[in-house]
């Protein structure tokens, strides 16, 4: 089962953020019936087995260990473990909570149980990878071709399916890991994904240095450099495209992430004299030395 594959449940994002948004809106006050009725397949894409999916989605998500939502002792479904009463999230807030909640898996258990998300965060995290999918790159992952010749040399198990293809980029959009040029070219960009964790990953210091912020935002996103997610993929990838962060270079999708949010005012790159310990960042030709990451805060 892959929540990339439409045949699977949990694979329909509008679903998911649809329900999320009425149980936010009316949190400890609807019953399943309720929400059913309220959702009714009418209000809804038009697919003959939307019922169906509409049950299935609200079911997955409201199961461990992916749980965004539960049915409790009244009967009445609530947001899980929010604290909040009744409120109105953003998209990028629902995809925020979805990151948080499947990142939370054990690596190990979501490599052997198999878990929904880890076909999608495999296939992530191999092109985060590789420089030639950033922005500055010249591969286009909107071209299924594309996608088919280098998954089949890099991780020949885990090709993409027909079905799974354009969701895979859908849920990668969704989640924050892809971005659309303006010229209709899809890339590997962590830059949101990232953003949304800013806060907790500042939550006790102001400033950090590079090396434990990368050590800090691999376990917060474990596709990312460092991660252990990544780690796991790049060891069974056919050939390292790229140097990784054991020898101080950051990917070039870290990297460009990491100049956005400093020109978005949101974080300060410092460079200490003499650091040996600094980490390069991959921006131009020549690499680009950072001592320490300075939580500037929410330019918003």
């Amino acid at each position: 089962m892959s929540i990339i594959n439409n045949a699977n449940a949990g694979s329909e994002i509008n679903l998911l953020c649809l329900i999320y948004r009425v149980i936010s809106r009316n949190n400890n006050k609807l019953s399943v019936n309720d929400i059913q009725t309220l959702c009714r397949p009418d209000n809804l894409p038009e697919k003959k087995d939307q019922e169906k999916k509409f049950r299935e989605t609200l079911n997955f998500w409201m199961r461990a260990p992916q749980q965004l939502w539960v049915e409790n002792e009244d009967s009445k479904l609530e947001i899980y473990n929010t604290g909040q009463d009744s409120f109105e999230p953003t998209l990028d807030e629902i995809a925020s909570v979805v990151n948080e909640i499947l990142f939370k898996l054990d690596v190990e258990d979501m490599f052997e149980k198999n878990h929904a998300s880890r076909h999608f965060y495999e296939l992530i995290s191999c092109v985060l990878s590789v420089d030639s999918f950033s922005v500055s790159g010249d591969l286009d992952l909107k071209k299924n071709a594309t996608l088919d010749t280098f998954f089949g040399s890099q991780l020949p198990g885990s090709i993409p399916n027909s079905n799974e293809k354009g969701l895979w980029r859908n849920y990668g959009y969704f989640l924050g890991f892809l971005e659309i040029s303006p010229s209709g070219r899809v890339y590997a960009d962590p830059t949101r994904a990232i953003k949304w964790v800013l806060p907790k990953l500042f939550a006790d210091h102001g400033s950090l240095r590079m090396s434990d912020f990368i050590s800090r935002l691999g376990k917060f996103i474990k596709v990312l450099d460092g991660g252990k997610f990544r780690s796991r993929v790049e060891s069974q990838m056919n050939q390292k495209v790229n140097q990784s962060v054991d020898d101080f270079h950051l990917s070039k999708t870290l990297s460009i992430s990491l100049e956005r949010l400093r020109l978005e005012n949101l974080i300060r790159l410092n460079q200490k004299d003499d650091d040996q310990d600094a980490f390069y960042l991959h921006l131009e030709s020549t690499p680009v030395p950072c001592s320490e990451v300075i939580y500037v805060g929410s330019n918003a």
